[in-house]
């Protein structure tokens, strides 16, 4: 008896599964957006002097078809600090410097959000210079 309850349940739950992603799809959305003002909300209240957030060092992989895209959100992923995440651009100019280093080890400004998820990439820095060749005065 105690095992027909339970393949009932779980037959129910299986059938019941698409319906409920139907309407999870649309509410998880909004509480994505609503986690994120919140923790706007919460940065601003730091008053910080700092220009961002956060500064990561990591690999920047690009979706060929999200870069197609000129609408996409989600551009692709950022590997960094041993965690991925998607990468978001805060303007047309950020996405437009991330486009140009896909592939590329970069260091990205911006802010985290909706629990580790997100990184939304405020500035792309500049390299610095290649390091300047000193030279020797005795020759060779």
């Amino acid at each position: 008896m105690r095992t027909l309850l339970t393949i009932t349940f779980i037959l129910f739950t299986l059938a019941a599964a698409p319906l409920l992603a139907g309407q999870k799809g649309e509410s998880q959305i909004e509480k994505e957006a609503a986690r994120a003002a919140e923790e706007d909300a919460a940065a601003a209240a730091r008053k910080s002097d700092q220009l961002y957030e956060i500064s990561m060092r990591g690999k920047l992989q690009i979706d060929a078809e999200k870069k197609a895209d000129p609408k996409a959100l989600v551009l692709g992923t950022f590997a960094a600090e041993g965690r991925l995440f998607e990468v978001k651009a805060d303007s047309p100019l950020v996405r437009q410097d991330l486009e140009k280093n896909d592939g590329r080890e970069l260091t990205l400004e911006g802010k985290i959000r909706n629990d580790g998820k997100y990184f939304i990439v405020q500035n792309v820095p500049s390299p610095p210079p290649p390091p300047v060749k000193l030279r020797n005065r005795k020759g060779i």
